[in-house]
């Protein structure tokens, strides 16, 4: 896992620091971790080789680092990004552009552990990778790279941005339900889609990130609603 921290008071810097390299120590995990204190500096590095993980502070000398949050989601839209200010005005706009959490300062130490315990609980997930015996031979997908699977006349699709992988599934290996344990939702009688992947939705259609529309059932809008909600909650 790559970590960025990013901020120009060296107090916070190496305090957020020692504290996530503590963190995965203790866990046995090996991380890389990166200190910053312009967030330029950041995004040119996070361009050659994205982070998982970052810790942003918003005010700058120069700049807001809230208005890097979208081109560092740009570049890799699953960063996770926790963002850190003694302005509690900047609380609303962070959630807006999309931030995992928002530390005030002074940071509560215990509240950055349990943060930080749930964001390697989520990048760890988004690692996991599917076998699918496909007609081409084994393949193993990680569930970040899946946007939906379709399972439909004795067969499956798995829909990726660059490819869909097809397969027989006649003795019915996989149903929809399946995947619900991976942090998907069943929307019709055929598809189930990952919440990661859905940008919005209106009445009965989503819009998935890569700009895709999927239809969602009657029988299904209540209980997709009811995930996806809970879904957008435990981000916040």
């Amino acid at each position: 896992m790559k970590i960025a921290i990013c901020d120009d008071d060296d107090y916070y810097l190496n305090f957020v620091y020692e504290r996530v390299d503590q963190f995965f120590t203790a866990k046995s995990l090996l991380v890389n971790i990166h200190k910053f204190t312009k967030p330029s500096e950041l995004l040119e590095a996070h361009i050659n080789q994205p982070f998982d993980l970052i810790f942003l502070d918003i005010v700058f000398k120069a700049d807001l680092g809230i208005d890097y949050v979208n081109r560092l989601k740009n570049i890799k839209m699953n960063t996770i990004i926790i963002l850190m200010s003694s302005y509690e005005q900047y609380i609303f706009d962070g959630f807006e552009v999309g931030a995992f959490q928002y530390l005030t300062k002074p940071i509560n130490e215990t509240l950055l552990l349990s943060e930080l315990e749930r964001a390697s609980h989520t990048i760890f997930n988004l690692e996991r990778k599917i076998p699918f015996y496909t007609y081409n031979g084994l393949t193993c997908l990680s569930v970040n790279e899946i946007n939906y699977v379709e399972i439909a006349y004795k067969e499956f699709f798995i829909h990726t941005d660059t490819e869909t992988y097809s397969g027989t599934n006649r003795k019915s290996e996989f149903k929809l339900t399946d995947f619900d344990e991976f942090g998907f939702v069943v929307i019709n009688k055929t598809l189930t889609v990952n919440l990661r992947k859905i940008k919005f939705y209106s009445k009965c259609t989503l819009t998935l990130y890569n700009d895709e529309l999927l239809d969602i059932s009657r029988l299904r809008k209540t209980s997709f609603e009811e995930k996806y909600i809970n879904y957008i909650r435990s981000l916040s």
